[in-house]
Formats: structure tokens, C-alpha cells, sequence
């Protein structure tokens, strides 16, 4: 279900939005806020698949809304929809804050699906490809190879594989293995998973299994797990974008 969130000022065309929203798509969570702070608190509190920003808002207006969002690294690339009752140079607009639309009011509900119908389809669609693949590879086995012989793992049991030496160390929620004669490309590809993915040039983790992100420097995050609490997986941040957007998927 895609987490949508209507920033307007005026409670009857906040309603006319969401209803429109619900009109085009149907089954999504939708959040209401009035201002932009009541926005920073929503788009912290929960991973949000799409903005609905009214420009003329009091205060913090539309377009510096949208300037918060992308430098936020959470929400570089998801879709803002602008919503105003006026005429703007669209592409200006578009080169400096990369939005999907703009919608002039007063709006119809045709004219509303026509505009942003396919964005809302197309988000609903690749989340539920994700969720899909998620449960088809629950009880997934991995074959691993290691000094000695093969042996097969759970992909489900697996936290992360980071590199040592020119081998791996493979951690899972029971114990780590040691001298498994692989790079993390091999091991990312015998997993052959959506879930277990390249999250630093010498780690790669299963998403599946993160329960928390803590942010160490400005290019390093940590990941743990809940299991084994001594262990940490790191992200760097040519890979964080990425995998924040899935775990909160």
C-alpha cells in the first residue's frame, strides 16, 4: 500500500485532493498536513512513495517544501506533485526541483487522473512486485562454497556477507562462517535475491533482517540486526538511498 502524503492549508481542498487521490487509486494511506513542519514530522516518521504539495501555503511555501524533501537523502527521487492556483514557467520549476507534475486549480477529477493516474498505477504496481518477490523468497536457499565443501544456508537466516581477504565472512542470526571461497558479487548472485543486495564495495546485506540504520559519519551507516547485537553491517552512501527506499517499502 503506497503512503501518500496531501500538504494543503485549506481543509476542503485538502479533502478534495485526497479524495481524488482515493478516486484514481483506491487502496492507499493517505496523511493530511496543514503546514510544512507538520510535513518534516510525517515524512521522518514514516517513508512517504509520493508528495502532494499545495504552493501557496503561509509560511514555509510549496517550493521550499520541495526543496526540504530532495535534500533529503531519503527522498531525492520520489515523485512531488505540485498544486497551485496559478500559472508558473513549468520547466524552470522542473530543472530545479525535479517534480513530477503540476496541477493548476481548480482541478476536475478527470483532469486529476489523467495527470498523475499513471504515477500513482505505476508506484502501487512496483510495490507490490517488491512485496510479491518477498514472500516468494521466504524459505530460500543459498549454496555456498567454502574451503572444504558446500553447504546450503537459509536465505532468510542471513544478516550479511562482508569481504575478507579474497574470501567471505557470511553472518547469519545462529553463527558466522568463515573461509567461504567467494567475492560478494558471487554470493549476491547465489542468492539471486531483490532482498540481499551490495550495500558497500566490501559488504552485502539482507535487507529482510535490518531493524535499525545508525548514521556514523557523514558517508557510513550502520545496520543492525536484533540478532547478535555485537554485529553491524556497513552502508556507504553511494548505497544508502537505495537501501533505506526498500527496507521502508
Amino acid at each position: 500500500m503506497l503512503n501518500i502524503l496531501v500538504i494543503e492549508d485549506h481543509p476542503d481542498e485538502s479533502d478534495y485532493c485526497c479524495n481524488a487521490i482515493n478516486e484514481t487509486l483506491g487502496n492507499c494511506n493517505i496523511m493530511k498536513a496543514y503546514n510544512g513542519e507538520e510535513a518534516f514530522v510525517l515524512m521522518n516518521q514514516r517513508f512517504i512513495d509520493s508528495f502532494f504539495v499545495d504552493v501557496d501555503l503561509p509560511g514555509i511555501n510549496g517550493f521550499q517544501i520541495a526543496q526540504e524533501i530532495r535534500q533529503n537523502a531519503n527522498y531525492k527521487l520520489t515523485p512531488i506533485v505540485f498544486i497551485t492556483g496559478y500559472r508558473a514557467n513549468q520547466l524552470s520549476i522542473h530543472k530545479k526541483y525535479h517534480h513530477y507534475e503540476y496541477i493548476e486549480k481548480p482541478y476536475t477529477l478527470e483532469s486529476f487522473k489523467h495527470a498523475v493516474g499513471p504515477l500513482l498505477q505505476e508506484l502501487n504496481l512496483q510495490k507490490e512486485r517488491f512485496h510479491h518477490l518477498q514472500t516468494r523468497e521466504r524459505k530460500k536457499m543459498v549454496l555456498l562454497e567454502t574451503k572444504e565443501d558446500l553447504m546450503l544456508v537459509n536465505l532468510d537466516d542471513i544478516l550479511y556477507a562482508e569481504r575478507q581477504g579474497r574470501g567471505l565472512l557470511l553472518h547469519t542470526k545462529q553463527q558466522t562462517f568463515t573461509d567461504i571461497k567467494m567475492s560478494i558479487d558471487d554470493i549476491i548472485r547465489a542468492a539471486n535475491s531483490h532482498s540481499f543486495l551490495r550495500c558497500h564495495k566490501s559488504f552485502a546485506i539482507n535487507i529482510k533482517n535490518v531493524k535499525s540504520i545508525t548514521n556514523i559519519t557523514r558517508r557510513l551507516w550502520y545496520a543492525g540486526f536484533g540478532y547478535r547485537s555485537n554485529l553491524y553491517c556497513q552502508i556507504s552512501s553511494t548505497y544508502y538511498d537505495n537501501i533505506y527506499r526498500l527496507i521502508m517499502k
